[in-house]
């Protein structure tokens, strides 16, 4: 139909809304004095919780793609020269 259904609207908002708030709060954690086994933790799980909500966008980007929503823009990339700009920065 052209849209994304409201049951996919709603479930991706009730997936992103608390990982998103669950991120605040671990970065918040992160700035306390806390044991570095518990920060190891807390940015672990972090970490994972970020990975989810990307993949939660790729899926709703992927499923806007397929019903041509938005367009797929081919642009030059190259890995080395964005890793030697990486590099770059931790050397200053």
């Amino acid at each position: 139909n052209g849209l994304l259904t409201m049951r996919e609207r709603t479930l991706a908002n009730e997936i992103e809304e608390p990982l998103g708030s669950m991120l605040l709060a671990i970065e918040g954690l992160l700035s306390l004095s806390i044991e570095p086994f518990v920060k190891e933790i807390l940015t672990l799980v972090n970490s994972q919780i970020s990975i989810l909500l990307c993949l939660l966008k790729d899926i709703v980007d992927l499923k806007m793609l397929t019903i041509g929503k938005f367009e797929v823009l081919s642009e030059e990339f190259n890995p080395g020269v964005v890793f030697n700009l990486i590099v770059e920065n931790f050397r200053r």
